[in-house]
């Protein structure tokens, strides 16, 4: 896969050079539009970023102010690593929906992740104070992350615990306020926070190690036989082992 990676760039810089130019729209063009969208985002799960981007052309070829389009064609550019092409289709999704809170979600995302906290923040809040959004956590619990890349330990709790308010059982923000509050040694809180995230999330090895670690400070010795068992058990090649095994 490796390998492979720097072919898939090269193939995706060519394939963006021949778009094929705007044609003009029929009857059914925006249903053919929203199929090839469509695909192209199945495509870009599956890995398949050559497909993905063949698809996302054609729906922007049928349907130029298709703002989805331009939303899945910048995550695919982001993936290909041509940020400037990523933000340029950002930018032109939230133009054409200015109202579509998961396009602002997406490019707060991008922002964050090339270090533009403020521009990445008022993204963030255009898409979790939109009333008609039907996953607000999702952005708070990206806006705390935001925060925590950041330093702003504060807001980001507060923004996470926002996220829980709207949806206390999303594994995602779950899982940030159970490293926080490890990291912070409210090792209760940990503790409750690691429960819940179970509930909603299959036990990894980065969770088990926190669970071992909170319940020695906590000590209950049992809970860490059982944690330290089931690490080795699913685990056995991870890192936390490794550590595991230095402190035997």
């Amino acid at each position: 896969m490796i390998r492979l990676f720097p072919l898939i760039l090269v193939v995706g810089a060519m394939l963006s050079a021949c778009t094929a130019q705007p044609v003009s729209q029929g009857p059914g063009a925006d249903n053919a539009a929203d199929t090839y969208v469509q695909l192209g985002v199945s495509y870009l799960r599956e890995g398949r970023l050559e497909a993905s981007l063949d698809r996302l052309q054609r729906a922007l070829a049928i349907s130029p102010n298709m703002a989805s389009a331009h939303d899945a064609i910048a995550t695919l550019y982001e993936h290909l690593g041509e940020l400037e092409k990523a933000e340029k289709h950002f930018r032109r999704s939230v133009k054409l929906a200015p109202d579509t809170a998961r396009g602002h979600n997406n490019y707060g995302r991008f922002l964050c992740a090339l270090g533009e906290m403020d521009p990445a923040q008022e993204q963030f809040s255009v898409a979790y104070n939109n009333p008609l959004y039907q996953r607000p956590w999702v952005a708070l619990t990206n806006a705390g992350v935001c925060e925590l890349k950041a330093g702003d330990e504060i807001e980001a709790e507060r923004l996470f615990r926002r996220a829980l308010q709207r949806n206390p059982m999303f594994a995602a923000t779950l899982g940030q306020m159970l490293a926080l509050t490890f990291q912070q040694k409210s090792y209760l809180s940990a503790r409750g926070y690691l429960q819940r995230y179970w509930e909603v999330a299959p036990r990894s090895a980065q969770s088990l190690w926190i669970g071992i670690q909170t319940e020695e400070i906590l000590g209950d010795v049992d809970a860490v036989a059982s944690y330290a068992l089931l690490l080795k058990a699913k685990f056995p090649d991870s890192e936390q082992v490794m550590l595991l095994r230095r402190r035997e």
